[in-house]
């Protein structure tokens, strides 16, 4: 939702679930802050400020990583060049691992995009229509097998449209059994 003054506000809603080799499931949800002056942009988010723990079918629970990330991006008249530090950045100031990508945009509705940092990189794309957008993520890591991320995204007048609540409120109710 803008502000005005080029600033922005918005929330980040993550529904996070797997199926192998343990169902799990979770639900976050990240206030963010945003602050655009012609082609840059600088961007804060506190991670995870809200959530419900991801919750394994065997009854383990791990919680969401929470803190603050802030991000920088400028547009060039093809892409979009950015850098953000998330990992540590409250709990030891730590800016040893930024994430940097770039973003071509030019063959919009649908963008390309590459990123990496220390421990892995990661190709995809976005594809919009209307208000609402898809994101594929293809993550190469160093470690752990390389995975797959896909997101629906909405954006609309209202923080939160009324179909999204609903959505909310029921997998609440199936997350804590409220009604």
């Amino acid at each position: 939702m803008q502000l005005g003054g080029g600033y922005s506000v918005g929330m980040q809603v993550k529904a996070y679930g797997v199926a192998f080799p343990v169902q799990g499931y979770g639900l976050a949800l990240s206030p963010c802050l945003l602050y655009q002056q012609g082609p840059y942009s600088v961007g804060l988010i506190r991670r995870n400020l809200l959530d419900s723990q991801v919750r394994y079918a065997d009854g383990h629970r791990e919680p969401w990583a929470n803190d603050l990330a802030i991000g920088f991006a400028w547009r060039t008249s093809k892409g979009v060049c950015t850098i953000d530090f998330t990992e540590n950045l409250i709990t030891r100031a730590d800016i040893s691992c930024p994430r940097l990508g770039y973003e071509l945009t030019q063959f919009s509705p649908l963008v390309l995009r590459a990123g990496t940092n220390r421990d892995w990189s990661s190709l995809g794309f976005s594809m919009y229509w209307n208000k609402l957008t898809i994101d594929f993520a293809y993550l190469l890591h160093g470690e752990l097998p390389n995975s797959y991320l896909v997101s629906l995204s909405y954006q609309g007048s209202k923080l939160i449209p009324d179909s999204l609540m609903k959505m909310l409120r029921r997998f609440s109710r199936a997350l804590y059994g409220r009604n």
